[in-house]
């Protein structure tokens, strides 16, 4: 059992000057709730404490025998994981061992971990909790209590714990909420930098230096008469060796660790498909046809046909006989050949003619475009953004390209959203950055596990999709998100965003025709604050 309460982390409900905590001027407060800024988000800081808590000394004994974390990996130059460091040096694990406050006695083993996954659970998914990276806090326990964690910058642990007397524990620190119960141990998933100043998140630059955080972990029991730290540094009880806290009346501990963040260039999109070859210069006059396309004369494009049932391509038929060329001049001696004409054998298969009705039996004739049309005037649902109408917005999606990287279990899919249409300057929606975009899809989609979707980028920076589903006039519909684009890109890149998606091949929903909903692709692009959300659609 986990006990989550309002507290202002002093002992036993006492206030925080109960253990004589220096002026606000001398200790800065560490807990922020919600100080999330767009820089924050857009770092993937999957550091994970681990803290495996057991209640005997039979307990004890047997996590003696737990085995250490795996040794640290070769570093890489660049990656989509923060690295973690202990003075000076990457490492895959700090050991924090759980030790009691009043008897300084070990109670168990916990580590603040790089690089482990969030187990996949109905409100997380891989590293994110609610679209932000997280660190993640798990452990065994068999007496009720409760937990509590904060985060202090060097610069500001050094303005308090700088040797001067009258420093005290930290006090000001966050109570554990949101508590999970993942594989027989509770799990929380807490955002990094949640309980700090919104400033220490710009700190972590991409592939600057390492950068140096002190971590507090604190527990008490429900009834408040015992005290531990999950720490690798100690301060103990009006010790005046001490060189940060001389005279704390309290032994307390902390983590010093460094992290650091350095992503791989984003890489480029796969190279579109070669267009047909050039028309040849058109002569004056002759007796000839030719196509043009948008006005211009062309040896031919892509129309590709379609079943508005499953959104494939029909095998193509077999290819109909050419008909018979003029005859030559006499130069031509191929006239003597008439003699074959006794062929009329080959007669008795105009019976086959009759199969020809068959044909229409594979695939109905497709609807208009726009059979989604309400869809279309609908979406997003539940949403008071008025702005729909596609023609205030320059931004227009392709229709999906691939497959891609075709491998035994799963194939690419990619389409482009760009301004590729022409708006008016006044148009509200005309400069919008897109920092949402939706698109309704087969609630089926939604239920399957594991999801169809195994990856997701926009132009080459990976993103997590949300699948969700939502019930409008009586009919569900299944929905794939992919928010806060403006964290990854500011302004809207001029070459539009280019979408791509990695579908299991096992899955009903392998393709984007099987995963649209209908024979088209419904989708809304949204601004940050949902004054523009227009919405159109692409066959598939």
């Amino acid at each position: 059992m986990v006990t989550c309460r309002s507290t202002n982390g002093g002992r036993g409900g006492r206030n925080a000057n109960s253990h004589g905590l220096p002026p606000p001027q001398q200790q800065k407060p560490i807990h922020r709730r919600n100080c999330h800024s767009p820089l924050l988000l857009s770092f993937p800081l999957r550091l994970l404490l681990v803290l495996l808590l057991f209640g005997s000394s039979a307990q004890i004994a047997a996590a003696d025998s737990i085995p250490p974390p795996p040794p640290m990996a070769p570093l890489a130059t660049c990656g989509p994981n923060t690295v973690l460091y202990r003075n000076g040096v990457p490492v895959s694990a700090i050991r924090a061992p759980v030790t009691s406050a009043d008897s300084g006695q070990e109670i168990s083993p916990a580590f603040l971990l790089q690089v482990v996954d969030v187990p996949v659970t109905s409100v997380t998914v891989g590293y994110h909790h609610t679209g932000t990276p997280t660190i993640v806090v798990q452990w065994q326990h068999t007496e009720p209590g409760t937990f509590y964690y904060g985060m202090l910058s060097e610069a500001d642990f050094n303005a308090v714990y700088n040797g001067t007397s009258g420093c005290r524990e930290p006090s000001d620190l966050a109570p554990l909420e949101n508590g999970r119960l993942v594989d027989s141990t509770y799990t929380a998933y807490l955002p990094i930098f949640e309980a700090v100043s919104p400033s220490y998140s710009s700190l972590v630059q991409p592939c600057g230096a390492p950068v140096t955080f002190y971590w507090f972990t604190r527990f008490f029991n429900d009834a408040n008469t015992s005290t531990s730290w999950a720490a690798a540094d100690w301060v103990l009880a009006n010790d005046p060796t001490n060189p940060i806290c001389p005279d704390s009346p309290t032994a307390w501990g902390y983590t010093k660790l460094a992290i650091s963040y350095c992503p791989c260039p984003a890489q480029p999109p796969p190279p579109s498909p070669p267009p047909p070859p050039p028309m040849p210069p058109l002569p004056s006059c002759g007796d000839f046809t030719y196509v043009t396309y948008n006005g211009v004369p062309v040896t031919g494009y892509p129309a590709p046909v379609r079943s508005s049932v499953t959104g494939q391509s029909p095998s193509p038929p077999p290819p109909a006989a050419k008909p018979p060329k003029a005859p030559r001049s006499p130069s031509s001696p191929k006239a003597p050949k008439p003699p074959k004409a006794p062929v009329p054998p080959k007669a008795p298969k105009p019976p086959k003619v009759p199969k020809v009705p068959k044909a229409p039996n594979l695939s109905p004739p497709p609807p208009p475009v726009g059979n989604n049309n309400q869809l279309v005037q609908s979406f997003p649902f539940f949403t008071s953004c008025n702005a729909r109408d596609v023609s205030v917005t320059p931004y227009r999606m392709s229709v999906p390209s691939g497959p891609w990287n075709t491998t035994a279990s799963s194939a690419t899919y990619c389409f482009r959203v760009a301004a590729t249409a022409t708006v008016n300057s006044a148009s509200p929606c005309a400069g919008m950055t897109i920092n949402r975009m939706e698109m309704i899809i087969e609630s089926g989609c939604v239920d399957e596990e594991p999801k169809p979707v195994r990856t997701a980028t926009i132009n080459g920076v990976s993103v997590v999709p949300l699948l969700s589903s939502k019930t409008w006039k009586g009919e569900t519909y299944g929905v794939m998100t992919l928010r806060r684009l403006a964290d990854i890109f500011p302004t809207t890149p001029s070459g539009g965003l280019y979408i791509c998606l990695e579908l299991a091949r096992t899955s009903r929903c392998s393709t984007p025709a099987g995963m649209c909903y209908g024979n088209s692709c419904v989708f809304a692009l949204s601004n940050d604050d949902f004054t523009c959300c227009p919405v159109s659609e692409v066959l598939v």
